[in-house]
């Protein structure tokens, strides 16, 4: 099953615009990896790191279809965040791996993300930041719940419901920089500590 088809082909071709590449964890592809360049003000990360206008970045994006084909035979919303909660803990550690050993990745000053999924974010050592455009804020809002609308069983109903609850209704941008990824998620991080 997976993605409807209109989605599935505006998915693929923003894949490959973008060069976004799976991040293969254990269970299965939950992220995908991208790389850009500040563009904007600067902005101070929680644990000092600046990052100034230009510098490298890794923007992560919820692989859609994996995001789909966990909705499929109806699972609960908490098998599908528990599912989902995990893949991104893998997820986390391998890329904190890849900072570690692959240069290219190494080189990248902070990983970014928006998403309307940010609650909670903070603990796992995001620094979750509200959008400075309400245009931007508003249609990555609008796209996102559209998206969750067409992979969720309960169809649009689920996301309105959400919104209802005060849920995924403004979207956020989530940062990490390198040095709290490999501080938290690295293989020398404390095991005894809980990641997320």
């Amino acid at each position: 099953m997976g993605l409807p088809d209109p989605w599935r082909l505006y998915d693929e071709a923003y894949r490959r615009l973008h060069r976004l590449e799976d991040v293969p964890v254990e269970g299965g592809v939950f992220f995908r990896l991208g790389r850009g360049r500040h563009r904007g003000r600067p902005v101070v990360l929680s644990d000092g790191v600046v990052v100034r206008p230009g510098d490298p970045l890794g923007i992560l994006h919820l692989h859609n279809e994996a995001l789909a084909v966990l909705h499929e035979g109806r699972p609960s919303s908490w098998v599908v965040g528990s599912a989902l909660y995990q893949g991104f803990k893998a997820t986390l550690r391998e890329l904190a791996r890849r900072a570690a050993t692959d240069p290219d990745v190494a080189r990248l000053v902070a990983f970014y993300a928006e998403t309307i999924f940010w609650n909670g974010l903070a603990h796992a050592g995001f620094d979750v930041r509200p959008f400075r455009s309400r245009l931007r804020a508003t249609l990555v809002g609008v796209y996102q719940r559209a998206l969750l609308g067409h992979v969720h069983p309960e169809g649009p109903a689920r996301a309105a419901r959400g919104m209802g609850r005060g849920r995924y209704r403004e979207p956020r941008g989530i940062w990490i920089s390198r040095a709290t990824l490999l501080a938290r998620y690295g293989a020398r991080s404390d095991p005894s500590e809980p990641a997320v």
